[in-house]
């Protein structure tokens, strides 16, 4: 009959017309709100001078409060071209993610092209997770494939038994009692410290070649560690 068609048309229109009216509102209340956001955080923090696009990507990562939404930052920063960050920053943001117990950060900056095997005094990024009991971390890394001097299998990794329940990592012992010794959360700002001193140092000199670097001081030029 005429008003079974009629009736099937409408609502053909309206189902059209509610499916545009729900994209628009995720195109509204999702990606562009955020963009604005991410873009008014980064340009306050560099008008404060807490951040410095030299270092944003670890200056990112320091004031980290719910990983997953400096995943989304982090991306976005890089999407937009509003850094292309160097192999040395990324490698300084990984072990520096390490050292905090930031797993979901650690396997974004290894996904970014960041090798999981750097050094960092004389250890592996896995021996450094492990000592400060970051299992979740350890797990990340060993599925990328880091190798530590002392742990190298999933099985040499503690079981679920021990319930690490917060993000960061809680910084737990096997007795249940908070390890103080060498707390990780002072090791990992005295390293914010270190590594945003050497991202923001441009002017260092090259000791294999004294001879070339008094040729640049005298003629005015910049001396970059190569």
């Amino acid at each position: 009959m005429d008003w079974k068609n009629k009736y099937l048309k409408y609502k053909l229109k309206y189902i059209e017309l509610k499916n545009q009216t729900q994209n628009q509102s995720k195109q509204i209340g999702g990606t562009k709100n955020e963009n604005k956001i991410f873009d008014e955080l980064i340009d306050y923090n560099i008008k404060k001078n807490n951040w410095n696009l030299k270092t944003l990507l670890l200056d990112c990562i320091r004031q980290t409060t719910m990983q997953t939404e400096t995943v989304n930052l982090i991306n976005y920063i890089i999407k937009n071209n509003i850094i292309k960050p160097s192999k040395k920053h990324k490698e300084l943001a990984l072990i520096y993610a390490v050292s905090k117990g930031y797993y979901i950060l650690v396997e974004e900056l290894i996904k970014l092209g960041t090798n999981p095997n750097i050094p960092n005094y004389g250890e592996n990024l896995i021996d450094n997770a492990i000592k400060s009991h970051y299992h979740k971390t350890a797990k990340v890394l060993l599925k990328y494939g880091c190798v530590g001097k002392n742990f190298y299998s999933q099985e040499q990794l503690l079981s679920n038994e021990i319930n690490f329940s917060n993000d960061p990592e809680n910084i737990v012992g096997l007795n249940g009692q908070s390890q103080n010794l060498s707390n990780p959360n002072i090791y990992s700002e005295v390293i914010y410290d270190e590594f945003k001193e050497l991202l923001l140092s441009s002017n260092r000199y090259n000791f294999e070649n004294i001879a070339r670097n008094n040729f640049k001081l005298e003629y005015g030029k910049n001396v970059i560690l190569s």
